[in-house]
């Protein structure tokens, strides 16, 4: 014997609330990998930085202050002389 489901409209709207809110934070998640992710990929590949090498919070907020600093320098002068 074939039953038929009883969707509730209440079990609707909560199933394409989240559909929706799926979707949302799937384009974020694409907008991040095209906005944030490439620079991090640049400074392991350019810069060579694997690991820090101090240890300690204030330290490495330190030495990534450096990397961070020496790859924006890096950009205009690759721009400029190749």
């Amino acid at each position: 014997m074939h039953r038929e489901k009883d969707f509730s409209q209440d079990f609707i709207l909560i199933r394409v609330f989240e559909m929706t809110a799926f979707f949302q934070a799937l384009a974020i998640y694409k907008l991040h990998c095209q906005t944030v992710e490439p620079v991090f990929g640049q400074i392991k590949s350019i810069i060579n930085f694997r690991q820090f090498l101090r240890q300690g919070l204030k330290d490495e907020q330190n030495e990534w202050s450096l990397i961070c600093f020496c790859s924006n320098l890096l950009k205009p002068h690759r721009a400029t002389f190749g």
